[in-house]
């Protein structure tokens, strides 16, 4: 058990490391985020209530929000239910731990869906090797089936450096999203990511 939870804490700890803390920056279709938790979102997320206790309390000093450990632990459970355990992140993270990381990290920063549909894409696109098919093409979906899971794990199998094509790939279809996003200003940040 202690495996699965080193894969979860090692990929949250790199995503935190380019999770702000506390914004509301009008320009951000997320709107007021603490931790990269859009209220937009998830109005619903208890840490809110924190957040809220604090900015009346210390308007000019949200730094009281950082050393409240109650918040810590609320943003963490939430990353670890919202994206982790919704993108079977144990599961991939037993095949490679580099895939779990990356589609984890892109599902906080895109969403879940489209960081799932930039694998299976990869997985679509890596399917064949010298002329034979490695699994049968993948509905692009955003789903993490059986499916998704077997080709994943066959393609891994595929090479020795299956891995790096997957993640290449990812970032590929990573980049063409971002492309695509009108909040052209964030870019450097969001490339930092991939």
């Amino acid at each position: 058990m202690n495996d699965l939870l080193e894969g979860f804490d090692s990929a949250y700890d790199e995503t935190m490391r380019h999770e702000g803390g506390y914004a509301n920056d009008p320009h951000d279709k997320g709107g007021e985020t603490y931790c990269g938790i859009s209220r937009r979102w998830h109005p619903s997320w208890s840490g809110w209530r924190i957040v809220d206790a604090c900015k009346v309390k210390n308007k000019a000093n949200l730094q009281a929000l950082y050393a409240e450990p109650n918040l810590k632990r609320l943003v963490r459970s939430f990353y670890r239910a919202e994206f982790w355990d919704k993108l079977r992140g144990d599961e991939i993270d037993g095949l490679k731990s580099a895939i779990a990381k990356e589609l984890f990290d892109s599902a906080i920063n895109v969403d879940p869906i489209d960081a799932v549909k930039f694998l299976q894409t990869a997985l679509n696109m890596l399917g064949e090797v010298n002329g034979r098919s490695l699994y049968r093409a993948l509905k692009v979906d955003g789903k993490i089936g059986p499916a998704t899971s077997e080709a994943l794990t066959l393609c891994l199998r595929s090479a020795c450096n299956a891995d790096l094509l997957i993640l290449r790939c990812m970032n590929g279809e990573q980049y063409i999203h971002y492309k695509n996003n009108p909040q052209h200003k964030r870019y450097r940040g969001w490339f930092a990511r991939t």
